[in-house]
C-alpha cells in the first residue's frame, strides 16, 4: 500500500531546520518547500510536461513572504492547468510596443524627414529633457492631461514659452499618432487648453514699426560688425534667423544671382530659392571683405562655425529695438501687403510659408522666383529710402 504524504501545517514550515544539504517537505498536489543550508525556505510546484516528457519545475517565491496558504492556493492554480492540458506559466502580452520611449521612438522616425533637420532636433533636445523624465517607461493607455502639463510646466517655469508652446505641438502629433496606430483611444494632449499655462508676453516677437525703420538703417551704418551684417541680410531676404546665420558661401549662385537654400536647413524641410538684387551682391561683397573662413557668411567668434542663431535677437535687444529677428519678417510682410503692389502668395512664397492650398502648392514649383525678385527690388529701395530719413 502507497504511503500517503501528509500534508504541510504551517507549525511544519515554520519549524524547518536547515541541513547541510537542501531538502524538500511535500505539501502535496505538486508543491514542495525547500529549504536550504543558509535557512532560506523557497515554494516550488513540480510537474510533468506531457509535451516535453519531463520533469519541471517552477518557483513561487521565499517563506514567509508567501505563507503556506498562499502557495497552497498558488499550487492548486497551477494543477488545474496541467489537467487542462494549459501551459502552467501563462505567457504575459508583450506590452513594450505601449511604452511612451518606443512610441516616442517610432513617431519621432516618420516626422523627423517632414521637417528640417535644425527643427527635428530642437524638439528631440526639448522632448529627451524634460519630457522624458516624466513620461518615460508609462503606457500611453495610461497617460492623463495632468501628465503632459507636469511634463510641460518647466518650459513655463523658466520662461522658455515658445519651446512650450513647440514641444506641446509636437507631443500633440506623437499622441495623434498613437491613436492613429491603434494603440491608445484618446490624446491627452489634445485635452490641454493654452490657459493650463502663463501666456507669452506680447511684444517678444513684434515686428518693428515703420516709423523705426529709419532709426534701425542708421544703426546698421554706424559701425559694421558681422552681427548686423547677419541681421541685415536677413532683414533684406525676408529669410529666419536660423536660415541666415547657417548661410555658407556654397548656397551662393553668384551667375545666376541666387541663395539655394538646401532643404534640410529649411523649417518645411523643401528647398528655398532666394533672389539676389544688386543690393545683397553689394552686401555679400562686404561679408567677403571681412570673412577670414570662406565657409559660412556670418562666422563665428571662434572661426570654428557660425554665428549662433540667437545673436541677432540679443544685438536687437541690446540695441533698445522693440524687436526681434523674427520680428523683421513680420514687418517686411505688414509693408509689403500694405503696399498693395505684390500677390499675397508671392509674399508668401518669399516668408517660404506653405501653400494652404496642396494641389497649386505641387505644381508651384516655380515659387514665383521672377515676382519675387521685382519685389525684393522694391523692398531694398525701400529700405534705402528709409536710411536717408535718418
Amino acid at each position: 500500500m502507497p504511503k500517503i504524504a501528509k500534508r504541510l501545517t504551517d507549525a511544519a514550515v515554520k519549524a524547518a531546520k536547515p541541513k547541510d544539504k537542501t531538502y524538500k517537505l511535500t505539501g502535496g498536489k505538486g508543491l514542495y518547500l525547500f529549504v536550504k543550508p543558509n535557512g532560506g525556505k523557497l515554494w516550488a510546484f513540480r510537474y510533468i510536461d506531457k509535451a516535453l516528457n519531463k520533469d519541471c519545475t517552477v518557483y513561487l517565491g521565499s517563506y514567509p513572504n508567501f505563507s503556506l496558504a498562499e502557495a497552497t492556493e498558488w499550487a492548486d492554480t497551477l494543477k488545474q492547468r496541467v489537467v487542462r492540458g494549459l501551459p502552467v506559466i501563462e505567457e504575459k502580452p508583450d506590452t513594450s510596443k505601449y511604452i511612451f520611449d518606443s512610441v516616442y521612438a517610432a513617431w519621432f522616425e516618420r516626422w523627423q524627414p517632414t521637417v528640417s533637420m535644425g527643427y527635428a532636433a530642437q524638439v528631440k533636445r526639448a522632448i529627451d529633457k524634460d519630457v522624458l523624465p516624466i513620461l518615460t517607461g508609462k503606457d500611453v493607455r495610461e497617460i492623463k492631461p495632468v501628465h503632459i502639463v507636469d511634463a510641460l510646466r518647466p518650459f513655463e517655469q523658466r520662461n522658455a514659452l515658445e519651446y512650450l508652446r513647440r514641444t506641446k505641438t509636437a507631443l500633440n502629433l506623437l499622441f495623434g499618432y498613437a491613436v492613429s496606430s491603434g494603440l491608445s483611444d484618446t490624446n491627452p494632449v489634445a485635452s490641454v487648453q493654452n490657459n493650463a499655462f502663463r501666456k507669452a508676453i506680447k511684444g517678444n516677437f513684434d515686428a518693428l514699426p515703420e516709423a523705426d525703420l529709419p532709426i534701425l538703417m542708421a544703426w546698421f551704418s554706424a559701425s559694421t560688425t558681422i552681427t548686423k551684417l547677419a541681421i541685415k541680410w536677413q532683414l533684406m531676404t525676408m529669410t529666419r534667423p536660423n536660415e541666415t546665420v547657417g548661410a555658407t558661401f556654397n548656397e551662393i549662385d553668384l551667375d545666376k544671382k541666387l541663395w539655394v537654400i538646401p532643404a534640410e536647413r529649411m523649417k518645411r524641410n523643401r528647398e528655398h530659392v532666394v533672389p539676389l538684387t544688386a543690393e545683397l551682391m553689394e552686401l555679400l561683397d562686404t561679408i567677403r571683405y571681412i570673412n577670414q573662413g570662406g565657409t559660412y557668411l556670418f562666422e563665428s567668434l571662434d572661426g570654428k562655425g557660425h554665428l549662433h542663431r540667437e545673436s541677432p535677437r540679443l544685438a536687437l535687444r541690446k540695441a533698445k529695438f522693440n524687436t526681434t529677428a523674427h520680428g523683421l519678417r513680420s514687418t517686411a510682410s505688414t509693408i509689403l501687403n500694405e503696399s498693395r503692389k505684390f500677390r499675397e502668395d508671392v509674399i508668401e512664397a518669399q516668408l517660404s510659408h506653405s501653400d494652404k492650398d496642396k494641389v497649386r502648392s505641387a505644381y508651384n514649383r516655380t515659387d514665383y522666383l521672377e515676382e519675387r525678385r521685382e519685389m525684393l527690388q522694391w523692398w531694398h529701395d525701400f529700405l534705402a529710402q528709409q536710411e536717408a530719413k535718418e
